[in-house]
């Protein structure tokens, strides 16, 4: 065998080396993954279950399919689960995406029943799709939320957090963003208000218009009035003079205080979309 030829062989079991080592690391990751997983879910007071649960290595990421939840008469289930984790290993990682897939809800869940009663909405189940990414570096985190239901709505949040995920209660909010496009929530929301006051749709905007006018300063009243008109889109900021906590948030809230002042402090702005 000459050199050359022993070199190949070695350069090729090195090679299959490598690759059976891979499989066997991303195996025993995913076996040790798909305990807890299972214990989860072992705690779960109703029934839960799953299809199947994959890991891939290189991406460092978790796909779990065909989730179904039930409990009592509430179900959930979700064809796709993605969770995108960081590769360096820490109790609370600095980047984690998670998204559901083509999910499906029971509609008579708490909470949900009513606000999707005055929705005009009266389905038995609620088509979902939700993704949500969170990442931290330093003292600043960002985290977005994207979210859609089918027949009601699209939700686009995101958020900007002054301080550390490990200190939850001392996080402090800098900037929050929210986009609302509307695919029938609000439009039925209308819709049913209308019927139950004995109005037409378009007398109701009116009135609702004109009960908030002079709630509202003008710089607000404008854009709202504008979408209440014609609810496609709305975006709504929220940037505050300095960073506050969800304590001082819930704070100023709770004091009743007018829309005006409340506006005010926490520079909240509106404006209209596509």
């Amino acid at each position: 065998m000459s050199k050359r030829e022993r070199l190949i062989i070695t350069l090729l079991l090195f090679v299959g080396a490598l690759i059976s080592s891979y499989y066997a690391i991303q195996t025993l990751i995913k076996y040790e993954i798909q305990l807890k997983v299972n214990n989860l879910l072992d705690k779960f007071p109703g029934n839960a279950s799953y299809k199947n649960l994959s890991y891939s290595l290189i991406k460092n990421e978790i796909t779990i399919k065909d989730l179904k939840l039930s409990y009592q008469n509430y179900t959930a289930e979700v064809e796709k689960i993605k969770i995108d984790l960081p590769y360096t290993i820490s109790k609370i990682p600095s980047y984690l995406s998670l998204s559901f897939i083509d999910a499906t809800i029971s509609s008579n869940l708490p909470y949900l029943k009513e606000m999707l009663s005055l929705a005009n909405y009266y389905k038995s189940k609620v088509e979902i799709n939700a993704a949500s990414i969170y990442s931290a570096s330093g003292n600043s985190i960002h985290v977005s939320l994207s979210a859609e239901g089918k027949e009601l709505g699209t939700v686009n949040l995101g958020a900007q957090l002054k301080g550390k995920i490990s200190s939850p209660s001392q996080l402090k909010l800098t900037k929050l963003e929210i986009i609302y496009r509307d695919r029938g929530m609000v439009r039925g929301f209308f819709k049913k208000q209308a019927e139950m006051a004995g109005e037409k749709v378009d007398e109701f905007k009116k009135q609702l218009i004109s009960s908030i006018k002079e709630e509202l300063p003008p710089y607000i009243f404008s854009p709202l009035s504008k979408f209440i008109k014609n609810p496609r889109c709305l975006h709504v900021s929220l940037n505050p003079d300095h960073p506050v906590t969800t304590h001082e948030i819930a704070n100023i809230l709770k004091k009743s205080a007018p829309l005006k002042e409340i506006s005010s402090k926490l520079n909240i702005t509106l404006s209209t979309c596509d």
